[in-house]
């Protein structure tokens, strides 16, 4: 998986520096580029125990939880040697995420798209990042058969990028 990363950012940044290039490697990118976010109550440990935090409106005395959101860019990638998806982000983004945390992508006609991280995640039980221990890099990889990955990350594009770099 490492060499995968590896090549993928050497061939998509080894392009020749020019206007145009620029264009038509961000309009090849683009697609399998995405969002993650996750909202959290937050904690504290007292004591060694840990609790949540709420907070209480002091004109109607009611409680509501102390969230915090955590978020970063993604992007898919698409190994056609080996049929398989991935999600590439950074490490300290990856932590930070659950099944059930928010991947966002941009739809048709600019519209962003919702769904869970669960609805692409190869296991459905637990999410099983590969991390690098040198660099803030972490890989999921994805359900081949999800219907989303037909939304976000055309073979095509993927494979292009992958393969050759432009």
């Amino acid at each position: 998986m490492r060499k995968l990363i590896i090549f993928f950012t050497v061939s998509i940044f080894s392009v020749e520096v020019n206007a145009q290039n620029q264009e038509s490697t961000i309009k090849l990118v683009s697609p399998s580029v995405v969002f993650l976010n996750d909202t959290k109550i937050e904690t504290i440990s007292i004591g060694g125990k840990n609790f949540e935090v709420w907070l209480k409106n002091i004109s109607n005395a009611q409680f509501i939880p102390k969230t915090s959101t955590r978020n970063g860019s993604s992007f898919l990638v698409y190994d056609s040697a080996n049929i398989s998806h991935f999600l590439v982000t950074a490490d300290h983004v990856a932590k930070e995420m659950t099944l059930n945390s928010d991947i966002v992508i941009n739809g048709p006609a600019d519209r962003s798209i919702i769904f869970k991280l669960k609805e692409l995640s190869l296991r459905k039980d637990s999410l099983i990042w590969t991390s690098s221990p040198a660099a803030d890099v972490a890989v999921l990889l994805l359900d081949n058969n999800s219907e989303i990955l037909n939304l976000t990350c055309p073979e095509i594009a993927c494979q292009k990028t992958i393969q050759n770099g432009n």
